[in-house]
């Protein structure tokens, strides 16, 4: 058995994709969401967090702090350095500087509109299906 826990997130930036044949290639904002995913197989056993995964809060925080400084009302170009920072981009750079600290980081999803979604799962042949729930 699999446990999947999200938590989502949400910021405001701007970005430009210098090589986009269309008008990407122009400085523009999005509303960003962001759900990252852990998963495991094992609940905790004892103390504060027994029969969690982890902590939905402590999830918050590391997701807040990365977004504080790097994503929320900045340049992703800057921030992220990078000519291009497409979604896929963006979704597989956030999974990286989550890592390390959130070990059962299993996968990201960015969106910027309402219509189109990343999912950057590393170590897969395909997506999990419970990351396409509506």
């Amino acid at each position: 058995m699999t446990f999947w826990l999200e938590k989502s997130f949400s910021f405001e930036a701007m970005h430009y994709l210098t090589y986009h044949d269309g008008k990407c290639s122009r400085p523009h904002g999005h509303s960003y969401q962001v759900t990252v995913q852990l998963s495991g197989k094992e609940l905790e056993t004892t103390g504060p967090k027994k029969n969690m995964l982890t902590d939905f809060s402590g999830v918050a925080l590391v997701c807040q702090n990365l977004k504080e400084k790097y994503l929320d009302h900045y340049c992703l170009n800057e921030t992220l350095e990078t000519d291009s920072p497409t979604s896929e981009f963006i979704a597989k750079w956030i999974y990286e500087q989550l890592k390390p600290q959130l070990p059962l980081l299993s996968a990201v999803i960015v969106s910027e509109t309402h219509t189109t979604r990343v999912t950057y799962q590393p170590d897969t042949t395909e997506p999990d299906k419970a990351l396409f729930r509506q």
